[in-house]
């Protein structure tokens, strides 16, 4: 079973760090209330995942998890009253998506949708750019939330490495690996500038690459620094199977990792545990189980 030493475990976040945990107390407050949230914080430091988590936290019977991009569609996708609807990187709409984003919210107020938007950057750095730009600050910019940077909280690199490279391991049909105290000490010491996707980019690398049971600080290929890698990652890709048999596969052996815990199972594929019993019941209902894979 995955574990990640002693942090505190949140559902989508294990941490140990002080900085996360005070986050996450204020978005546990904020998951219950109905109020529009905005998070800052750099690009790759699990805004989104934070997102998903308030939506987990307050979820609603029948609600759903919608994004929508402004600058690229034009439509605003459907919704229903008590659904969540993300908006990422807002700094970087333009005046047309701006505009765009305000005539959905005078559609589905707050009251009846909850709106998330995610940012790079503080809203005293876009709200200036426009009229309609600060209005959505004053609108959006309700509860405000900043995601740390992982070089803020270096405490929880080692138990995110162990957990990455677990799911790596179990998504490819990997024997289990460990890392060596070295390879370790490279990732605590290494400055992080693309946050926890950088660090899961890493790991994934090295997880697919390293021939041995312990990865060693040799393994750790930091983005752009080998081509060669990305070359054999390819070579290492399973053939010959369609997404919906990896897929389930992926499924029933996260649920034989978490011993059938189904909300454990859930988290770790990054799907709700309404998601994950629909699959499974159309699996059931194709007379497909464990047996099959």
């Amino acid at each position: 079973m995955i574990t990640v030493s002693d942090a505190v475990d949140y559902g989508r976040f294990q941490t140990r760090s002080a900085a996360l945990k005070e986050v996450l107390r204020q978005a546990e407050k904020a998951a219950f209330v109905q109020a529009s949230v905005s998070i800052f914080g750099e690009q790759g430091s699990g805004r989104r995942t934070l997102a998903r988590w308030i939506f987990d936290r307050g979820l609603r019977p029948g609600a759903s998890f919608v994004t929508w991009a402004p600058e690229v569609s034009e439509e605003l996708p459907l919704l229903s009253e008590g659904d969540t609807l993300l908006i990422e990187n807002i700094d970087e709409c333009t005046s047309g998506g701006l505009l765009r984003v305000r005539q959905a919210m005078d559609r589905f107020p707050m009251n009846r949708v909850r709106w998330i938007v995610t940012s790079r950057g503080e809203a005293s750095s876009w709200m200036e750019s426009s009229s309609v730009a600060r209005e959505l600050a004053y609108r959006l910019c309700v509860v405000n939330l900043r995601m740390p940077r992982l070089q803020d909280r270096r405490e929880d690199i080692a138990d995110l490495a162990r957990l990455f490279l677990s799911v790596c391991s179990l998504v490819n049909g990997l024997p289990e690996k460990s890392f060596s105290a070295g390879a370790i000490e490279a990732l605590l010491q290494y400055s992080w500038v693309g946050h926890v996707a950088e660090l899961n980019n890493v790991i994934e690398k090295a997880a697919l690459t390293s021939e041995q049971s312990q990865i060693e600080a040799a393994n750790l290929f930091f983005l752009g620094e080998s081509q060669e890698q990305a070359e054999q990652i390819h070579q290492l890709v399973q053939g010959g199977m369609s997404l919906f048999e990896m897929e389930r596969k992926l499924i029933y052996q996260t649920l034989e990792l978490t011993r059938q815990n189904k909300t454990r199972a859930a988290q770790i594929l990054g799907i709700s545990i309404r998601t994950l019993r629909n699959k499974l019941n159309t699996y059931r209902e194709g007379g497909l189980n464990v047996g099959t894979l």
